[in-house]
């Protein structure tokens, strides 16, 4: 009896926590009305803890995320209801119940990239499942091979994505613009072409002429323009980086075609630039080239 108080006072605590969403009733009259109709002692201590219980669960569904626990409640408690209906000696159905809550979480993340049938997931998982052989030497060499079946899988599935996304209207018209500007710069005397890719280059600033290392510490600094309007995208300040690894797709294109003291404009392909998707953060659009003026200067100790 002497721990009845305690736990009063605690679901007394509780229906503060909970007030948040309106309910028809608070936990408190729940809990008083439910205690008003015990007549026995073990009825006092189900009203007590399951007002509590379920003032406890009823928060926690109130503050997650609807996108983790759904919003509604009556399923919530239909979930409740089934595992309690479960005789609790039945530990393989209820160890069932939450390993088929795992894969649904599995299967959701996996259905949010590819679109297949949930009941051949569930029929290729059962029969795996039903397989008696399996031991953890075998289960240590399909590691591996399931790792590597799952990066093809997700390469597939980006192969997929950047097939559609090239074949977009707007990367279609980012191509024809980008071809439009590369033959007017071609028949430009102050560009000329660099390397294999349609890289072209027009020096602003002549560099010290020296090949750079790809070691070599360097301050860079970087100014993106749209290739056909001249609109300026971004502006990056000087920073150091190494010359072989910059950190930036453009850079990465552009530096081993310069030397030390430079200032260079740059016809950039998409190939060369942001790819295939472009980059949203810097304003860059599908399969669209960019002009790059970039100056590279000496790091000064």
């Amino acid at each position: 009896m002497k721990k009845f108080p305690f736990i009063a006072l605690a679901a007394a605590a509780l229906a503060g926590c909970c007030s948040k969403a309106p309910q028809p009733q608070t936990v408190k009259e729940v809990y008083e009305q439910n205690l008003a109709q015990a007549t026995t002692f073990a009825d006092s201590l189900i009203a007590v803890d399951g007002s509590f219980i379920g003032g406890v669960f009823n928060n926690r569904f109130t503050d997650y995320p609807a996108e983790a626990v759904g919003d509604d409640k009556r399923e919530v408690l239909r979930g409740i209801r089934t595992i309690m209906a479960v005789d609790t000696a039945d530990r393989s159905y209820l160890s069932g119940l939450q390993m088929g809550l795992e894969i649904m979480d599995i299967y959701r993340q996996l259905a949010s990239q590819e679109s297949f049938s949930k009941e051949k997931f569930l029929e290729v998982i059962s029969q795996a499942f039903m397989v008696d052989s399996l031991n953890r030497d075998e289960l240590r060499e399909l590691q591996p091979l399931f790792q590597q079946m799952f990066s093809t899988v997700e390469l597939r599935a980006q192969q997929r994505a950047e097939a559609e996304t090239y074949n977009s209207k707007e990367a279609s018209e980012n191509r024809m613009m980008a071809a439009a500007v590369a033959t007017k710069l071609k028949s430009n005397p102050d560009f000329r072409e660099v390397g294999s890719d349609g890289l072209m280059q027009k020096t602003l600033t002549e560099g010290n002429g020296e090949v750079i290392s790809p070691s070599q510490l360097i301050t860079v600094s970087i100014t993106e323009r749209r290739a056909e309007s001249g609109e300026v995208l971004r502006s990056i300040a000087p920073m150091q980086v190494y010359a072989g690894r910059p950190g930036h797709p453009v850079l990465a294109s552009v530096i081993p075609f310069m030397s030390v003291g430079e200032t260079a404009v740059f016809f950039v392909p998409y190939q060369l630039a942001y790819g295939t998707n472009g980059d949203a953060s810097a304003k860059v659009g599908p399969c669209e080239s960019i002009m790059a003026e970039v100056t590279i200067e000496e790091i000064k100790e």
